[in-house]
């Protein structure tokens, strides 16, 4: 049974790097098709499809994000 994709909805996030290793980030903005800036803070602001979201949790559960819901300002 293939897995239901939830089609093209997606969920607002700032990811906050842990690491500072340059090839995870680069794997993870490339798996994500994620923005290449990294703000002063160490944040990138993006939209992660609903479909992506587990493998991301995974990502912070290995220690090298945090995703943070921050509201738009």
């Amino acid at each position: 049974k293939s897995m239901e994709r939830t089609g093209n909805r997606s969920s607002a996030v700032t990811i906050y790097w842990q690491t500072r290793n340059r090839e995870a980030i680069k794997a993870i903005v490339d798996r994500f098709n994620l923005p290449c800036y990294m703000s002063v803070n160490r944040e990138t602001r993006c939209r992660i499809s609903d479909d992506d979201m587990p493998l991301l949790v995974k990502c912070e559960k290995k220690g090298l994000i945090k995703l943070r819901n921050k509201q738009e300002s």
